[in-house]
């Protein structure tokens, strides 16, 4: 389980560069690869070595993924790291990351037990096939609103980055404004039509 959160964590942080650097195309190569070789994998897994070793096929995959995503990006090699992890400026950057991402982590601890508590409530009084019914029908509205808001937020959010740094907050605030007014019509014309 710690493997798959490396390598998971580390998969999903490399998949942020490419499009924070405007390379959309590469994004999505290496997330349809991870997708499709997931699936090529966990088919060959389960019929080779049974249903229990399903689950490692992500690890496998984000494993063969990852040097290469590692070099496109452009980073450091993994052995000058170190000496890079040595430094006073990466213990500061550390620190303040430590800083901002222990209530980044309790929030997201406090989410997903929010995302799986309301499946226990439902089973225990309803029983197993509703919770099944319900996570279904979960996890396609999840899904279609994902299918709406992820492609904008990952366009914008490089965007915004970049301009949050020159401090205009006024034109950031516009910015956010015209998202918002530009993108509710469309999230309710959706809601309308049964999205």
């Amino acid at each position: 389980a710690v493997l798959f959160v490396i390598v998971s964590s580390m998969f999903d942080v490399l998949g942020a560069v490419f499009p924070a650097e405007h390379r959309a195309r590469e994004y999505v190569g290496y997330q349809l690869g991870a997708s499709v070789g997931t699936l090529a994998m966990r088919l060959l897994m389960v019929s080779a070595l049974g249903i229990t070793l399903m689950f490692w096929s992500v690890v496998v995959v984000y494993l063969l993924l990852l040097p290469v995503m590692w070099a496109r990006a452009g980073l450091l090699a993994p052995h000058r790291l170190f000496a890079v992890a040595a430094s006073e400026q990466t213990r500061h950057r550390v620190r303040s990351f430590v800083a901002f991402g222990i209530p980044m982590t309790l929030w997201l601890v406090a989410t997903l037990l929010l995302d799986v508590a309301d499946r226990f409530v439902i089973e225990y009084f309803e029983g197993t096939a509703d919770v099944g019914i319900y996570d279904a029908n979960y996890r396609l509205i999840v899904g279609a609103v994902a299918l709406m808001i992820v492609p904008v937020t990952i366009t914008l959010h490089p965007y915004l980055m970049r301009i949050s740094g020159y401090g205009a907050p006024e034109h950031i605030g516009r910015v956010i404004g015209i998202i918002v007014d530009n993108l509710l019509p469309s999230v309710l014309v959706a809601r309308a039509h049964g999205v």
